[in-house]
């Protein structure tokens, strides 16, 4: 989906700055609200919801990122009385929803929320910017709650995280979070986790969890989004799509060893929300929030936009854009389920509604898909699927067709009425009850056969991504099937790289089958902007149910061995080096 630039907004009446003025500012688009009312835990009422809705659709802007239903401190605590509160927050979910709400951004940061020790420090050129003095955050939490909430006071404003209410209970707080270990936090997030995500995927709105801010512990309270490892393991305590970040420059750079341009490029796909903030760092450990230029600060805003948009395009299909797409004489939409290449899976249920809604048949190619992943076609809402045998170990040359009850498709070829008048000709018997059993036994463990595949999957990824510099994930990490990966290495050929896997004993390919025979860059991948001299360096792999862990880890150590020396005999590879040396000496004179 395009980037969308949003505009936090506290709210009618406790934000001195109004929809009007938001109008004004060029390419926003949408608001990021709240009910800043609500304490945690409460439910979001629908009329509550109504309000504010119409409110920020009467100057036209969109709604679809919330900041923050926050979460309460006996789910983060972990007590008896959690299960409630989080029936409450789905609540919350379901309610959302029913106003076109995708993103929910939260926080699981004990006792305080965001913190800061000076909200107009000035910085030397008239204006003032939030600032972290370290040596505040060691002694009186107290002192510093009274200073945030004596701004709030003042200005008749309410900040998440900060509640009043909250607030004048910090000792009983801090006693209640005393048996709360960091693992035990860790924990409570996962139960958390784990309950939200059937409502979530129920009601496709994605939970996108606010990076600690600052990333550190701060009155001996434990937090836990602090860093790139902290966050790869939040990604897989809970490993589904609908379990995002918000991904906040601000707070990760807050630590300066954070490279927050490598976290992005690393899990671009499970970004929800990005928050693009610039911090200045003092020579004491102190910082200040700066200006985005990247000048102004130490974050690394333009590479951190550059692996942004390096990321881009997830390779899949976007619904509203079949809707543009469809005219009145459209009468029927395929769309490829599973692409063959990249592994990226298509909404074909949103589209499938898109397509129904204009009175347009849908027809998805599924041959990806079938025995690879579940499939059902009436949750999937096809009018017609198609399926190939030999792609869940059938016959060759068998295929179905499903078609929805009152869907007739006209006859290509004439002759007899066999099957109802559905073709003509003789079928093939044998083989379509190979197809049946082949089909049977494909589905019969599938998701012990997906979990295991995308473990190779998954470790192969991450593996080359990391230990082979440039080297190019193609195609987003979700929602993709289970047993491919498809990267590239720019520099290199992909049949030169095919060679010297082949005498290694591993079988791979560098596009699609059905052009084989051409040394073209594959048009999947030009098409979701890959550059050709790049296009031309891809590498496809995948897994099955027979394949292990040490076949996977084999493969990563030959193509550790394979890159780098066939790199430094490529001239494509040793001229874009020293192009890239070349600018960067330029730019240190």
């Amino acid at each position: 989906m395009p980037m969308k630039m949003g505009w936090r907004w506290y709210g009618e009446g406790n934000d001195p700055v109004t929809l009007s003025d938001i109008k004004q500012i060029p390419g926003v688009t949408s608001i990021v609200w709240a009910l800043h009312n609500k304490m945690p835990g409460e439910i979001w009422e629908i009329d509550e919801i109504q309000k504010v809705a119409d409110q920020i659709h009467a100057y036209g802007f969109d709604m679809d990122v919330v900041e923050s239903v926050n979460v309460h401190d006996d789910i983060k605590i972990g007590l008896p009385t959690r299960d409630q509160y989080i029936e409450n927050y789905k609540q919350c979910i379901r309610n959302l929803s029913k106003f076109g709400v995708k993103v929910i951004c939260y926080n699981f940061m004990p006792i305080f929320d965001w913190t800061r020790t000076d909200l107009f420090h000035p910085v030397g050129d008239g204006s003032t910017a939030l600032f972290y003095e370290k040596d505040k955050i060691k002694g009186d939490y107290k002192a510093m709650a009274e200073y945030i909430m004596s701004f709030t006071e003042k200005y008749n404003m309410t900040f998440p995280g900060w509640e009043p209410e909250r607030m004048a209970k910090l000792d009983e707080l801090f006693k209640a979070y005393a048996p709360v270990t960091k693992e035990k936090l860790w924990e409570n997030l996962k139960y958390f986790l784990e309950a939200l995500m059937p409502t979530c995927r129920e009601c496709d709105i994605k939970m996108a969890i606010h990076m600690d801010d600052p990333p550190w512990d701060i009155f001996g309270l434990p937090r836990l989004l602090v860093d790139a490892q902290s966050i790869d393991r939040f990604l897989s305590i809970v490993d589904d799509p609908y379990n995002c970040l918000t991904l906040c420059t601000g707070s990760l750079n807050a630590n300066p060893n954070n490279n927050v341009a490598e976290i992005v490029r690393k899990h671009c796909d499970r970004i929800a929300f990005a928050h693009i903030r610039n911090i200045h760092h003092f020579p004491n450990g102190d910082f200040s929030e700066a200006a985005h230029r990247d000048c102004c600060g130490e974050t690394g805003i333009i590479e951190i936009l550059r692996a942004y948009h390096d990321g881009g395009y997830e390779g899949y299909i976007r619904p509203e854009d079949v809707e543009a797409a469809i005219r009145p004489d459209t009468a029927l939409i395929s769309i490829m389920m599973a692409n063959n290449e990249i592994g990226t899976i298509q909404p074909i249920k949103e589209i499938a509604e898109v397509a129904h809604k204009h009175g347009v048949w849908m027809h998805t190619d599924a041959v990806q898909a079938v025995g690879a992943i579940p499939v059902d076609v009436k949750e999937l809402g096809v009018d017609m699927l198609s399926m190939s045998a030999h792609k869940f170990n059938g016959p060759k040359g068998m295929g179905a067709l499903y078609c929805r009850k009152g869907v007739w498709p006209q006859n290509l070829i004439d002759g007899g009425s066999q099957e109802a008048r559905h073709r003509a000709g003789t079928e093939n018997v044998a083989g379509i009850a190979g197809m049946g059993k082949a089909l049977e036994m494909a589905t019969e463990h599938l998701e012990e056969r997906m979990a295991h595949e995308k473990v190779l999957r998954d470790y192969v990824i991450d593996r080359i991504l990391k230990n082979i510099p440039e080297a190019r994930l193609n195609g987003g990490r979700s929602p993709r099937l289970p047993n491919n990966v498809n990267i590239s290495f720019p520099g290199l050929e992909g049949e030169t790289i095919l060679l010297d896997l082949d005498m290694h004993g591993i079988c791979a390919s560098t596009g699609s089958a059905c052009n084989s025979d051409s040394l073209d860059p594959s048009h999947v991948l030009l098409s979701i902007g890959v550059p050709e001299e790049i296009g031309h360096g891809s590498m496809r792999f995948t897994f099955g149910p027979q394949n292990t862990m040490e076949e996977a880890k084999y493969l990563c150590d030959v193509l550790e061995e394979v890159i780098p020396r066939r790199r430094a005999m490529s001239c494509m590879w040793l001229q874009g080096q020293n192009t890239a040396r070349h600018f960067s000496l330029k730019g240190e004179q």
